[in-house]
């Protein structure tokens, strides 16, 4: 609609001869692209791909768009960007614990490859909940994000929905059971392998294992490493309690070894947090490491202690994981590429939590 504003036929005073200030009367309307575009003196298609960085423009170009988008302090309407093109431009990232200083190290290196790709990503904690995982999962297909890291809570978790929406999903530290979809993890068996030797090395023969649940690939990988390299030289994993990754489950499971503590000579936690309860329970039980017991934790490295003496630990590079993983949600995937699995080798960062200990004979 065209709005006809009459003449005036007295002649103009000074006063309307005064610059106005265009700002105030864009801030009261919105600014938009085509204010920009105004401004700056191009169209409003230069406007968008100096924002958007696909397409070369001129130096020049782009330097009077950036001036006009101070002068204006125009905001673009990512809501709208994003239903037109759905993309790379949000991503989510889905973790069991926020808590757990392993996801921390891993939130971070996801955003590393975010920012890189001018990506943002939102947070999602599903606290270990299958059905807040599922409620994410629904959230990330509604606001169409360009991928999905997700850390599952377990091994069973349904992600469905996202690949019924062609949502990319990739998954890190622990693989799915029924899904074929890109994985990046450890090789959590070396892993359990690195700390038999490492037990072995020091005269330690009869091992207790705290471990997470029996249905975690990782838990159980690092356990059957374990159980096979000790098996193989003359040890044996004597005990074994499954506990929830947590620091209450490392405290659990480890006043319940010292019921029997008899029957074992160290212990090997599968996890930071568990390690950390483990030794809570120990200090509370008036015992200490390694003067009382021998000890190998997981992912320490990522783990702030405070515990008087480094705790040999089986480390895992959860950064590194999470670069991974943006990295693949930054490229373009082929509904029928065939999705791989990584394994990342983990490594053993040695503490003073082991004695030359002398084998029983």
């Amino acid at each position: 609609m065209v709005r006809f504003v009459p003449m005036k036929t007295e002649p103009p005073s000074s006063d309307s001869f005064r610059p106005r200030k265009r700002r105030s009367n864009y801030t009261a309307r919105g600014v938009t692209i085509l204010d920009v575009a105004r401004l700056a003196g191009v169209s409003t298609a230069t406007v968008s791909r100096v924002l958007g960085g696909t397409e070369r423009v001129s130096p020049e170009r782009s330097q009077r768009v950036y001036e006009a988008v101070q002068q204006l302090n125009y905001q673009p309407d990512r809501v709208a960007r994003r239903l037109r093109a759905p993309g790379r431009q949000l991503w989510a990232l889905v973790v069991s614990d926020i808590e757990n200083p392993f996801f921390t190290s891993l939130a971070r290196g996801v955003e590393d490859a975010a920012h890189e790709s001018g990506a943002v990503v939102i947070l999602c904690n599903s606290d270990l909940d299958p059905e807040r995982e599922k409620r994410y999962f629904e959230i990330a297909v509604t606001e169409r994000v360009g991928g999905v890291v997700l850390a599952p809570s377990s091994p069973r978790v349904d992600i469905s929905v996202l690949l019924q929406a062609k949502v990319p999903v990739v998954v890190v530290n622990q693989p799915l059971a029924h899904a074929a979809v890109e994985t990046i993890t450890s090789d959590n068996t070396t892993g359990g392998e690195l700390a038999a030797e490492e037990f072995l090395a020091h005269g330690y023969r009869r091992i207790a294992a705290i471990v997470g649940q029996t249905t975690a690939q990782g838990w159980s990988n690092r356990l059957i490493g374990l159980r096979e390299r000790l098996a193989g030289r003359g040890g044996a994993v004597v005990e074994v309690k499954y506990m929830n990754n947590r620091i209450d489950g490392g405290v659990e499971a480890m006043e319940q070894l010292l019921a029997q503590r008899d029957e074992f000579d160290a212990v090997f936690v599968s996890n930071n947090q568990m390690t950390v309860g483990a030794l809570r329970a120990l200090h509370a039980a008036g015992l200490s490491v390694p003067q009382d017991v021998g000890m190998i934790g997981c992912d320490l490295g990522s783990t702030p202690m405070t515990y008087p003496v480094e705790i040999t630990s089986v480390n895992q590079d959860p950064r590194r994981m999470g670069f991974l993983a943006g990295a693949w949600v930054m490229e373009s995937h082929d509904e029928a590429e065939e999705r791989q699995t990584t394994y990342l080798t983990p490594l053993l960062s040695r503490g003073d939590s082991l004695l030359h200990h002398a084998p029983p004979s």
